[in-house]
């Protein structure tokens, strides 16, 4: 019940600790082994965590013993991840919550603290990482998809732009399809 501490986490019972002593460990977990020696992990030129959170955690061990420069990439945000399913029901109450959001937040800050480079898959997750602590110097937005001109047209589309010339456009206007859930981490905007 240390002093600046939130009124939910001041409430936290002996079980509630125990509770998150428990999740904590899951968390860290991974780090009980020795893999994280100078032959292995030390060893490497660059770490790069596909996502933030527990996954950076060898990626924080190598940059912090060894000096090996971390990338993240993230085409989500972890950290709102969690917020969304402790909000959508859990079996914790509020003061694990609290705790389990704290470590949360304060791993997302250290991570884009620590690492090289941070390149976010799109502009809802940049600022997500921005308001949690990531200079933006050091991000890079990397939008996901790939180059069309690698795919040309098949079937009709081929035989109709074969009998109109090469290079002649398809009659009618074009379209764009969209396959997947609309929320803000899918930025949409940038899409259209």
């Amino acid at each position: 019940r240390a002093h600046g501490t939130g009124r939910t986490v001041r409430s936290a019972t002996v079980p509630d600790h125990l509770a998150f002593a428990a999740e904590l460990e899951r968390a860290l977990r991974p780090l009980s082994l020795d893999w994280y020696d100078q032959e292995s992990l030390g060893a490497v030129d660059l770490c790069h965590a596909a996502s933030g959170g527990a996954a950076a955690l060898p990626g924080l061990l190598a940059k912090r013993f060894f000096g090996v420069p971390l990338l993240v990439t993230e085409h989500g945000v972890p950290l709102r991840a969690h917020y969304l399913a402790a909000a959508s029901g859990t079996a914790y109450g509020a003061p694990v919550r609290a705790l389990l959001a704290a470590f949360h937040g304060r791993l997302a800050t250290e991570i884009y603290r620590q690492a090289a480079l941070v390149t976010p898959g799109n502009t809802h997750v940049r600022r997500w990482q921005q308001r949690c602590g990531a200079d933006p110097a050091r991000q890079r937005t990397v939008y996901p998809g790939m180059a069309a001109e690698r795919f040309g047209p098949v079937g009709e589309d081929a035989e109709r732009l074969g009998a109109a010339g090469e290079g002649a456009e398809a009659d009618g206007p074009d379209t764009l399809v969209w396959v997947g859930r609309i929320e803000p981490a899918k930025d949409l905007i940038a899409l259209l």
